[in-house]
């Protein structure tokens, strides 16, 4: 309940370096080199910006396909 962004390392950070980056009250992710989370996850804590400043800047990532598999 206290973790308000959690960070996924999966099969595509090996391929590519990039990490997610999930916020727990609206459950968007966004996706970004591993250091740019870092910077991210610093200036979220710090409140040097926002959660909806950061989607303003980053593409959602789409979670809702493995959902909607038939």
């Amino acid at each position: 309940l206290g973790t308000p962004f959690a960070i996924t390392v999966d099969f595509q950070t090996a391929d590519d370096g990039t990490v997610t980056l999930r916020e727990r009250d609206t459950t968007k992710q966004i996706r970004a080199s591993t250091d740019e989370i870092v910077e991210l996850v610093k200036c979220l804590v710090h409140g040097s910006t926002t959660w909806d400043n950061v989607l303003s800047k980053h593409p959602l990532v789409n979670t809702s396909s493995s959902d909607n598999m038939d």
